[in-house]
C-alpha cells in the first residue's frame, strides 16, 4: 500500500486550489499580506507560500482562512 503519484498529484492541485483561494480572499478583503502577517503571527514568507500552495500547513492555513470568516473544511477519501 504505498503512495501512488495520482494521489501526489491530487494532493499538489489541492494545495494550489486553496493557496489561490486565500489569495482571492485576501483580495476581496482589500488586505496586505503585511496585514495579514500582523493578524496571523506568521511570516510574510510563509503567507506568500499558502498562496502560493507551497509549504502547506493545514493550521497556518485555518489560522489565514479564519481572518477572511472562513473554515477549514477538508476529508479524507480513498483515491482508486
Amino acid at each position: 500500500m504505498g503512495i501512488k503519484a495520482k494521489q501526489i498529484s491530487y494532493l499538489r492541485d489541492n494545495r494550489q486550489e486553496v493557496g489561490h483561494k486565500l489569495y482571492e480572499l485576501r483580495q476581496e478583503y482589500g488586505l496586505s499580506i503585511d496585514e495579514v502577517c500582523q493578524i496571523s503571527g506568521l511570516s510574510k514568507l510563509r503567507i506568500e507560500h499558502l498562496e502560493q500552495g507551497k509549504g502547506f500547513d493545514l493550521r497556518r492555513v485555518a489560522v489565514v482562512a479564519a481572518i477572511y470568516n472562513h473554515k477549514l473544511k477538508f476529508e479524507l477519501v480513498e483515491s482508486s
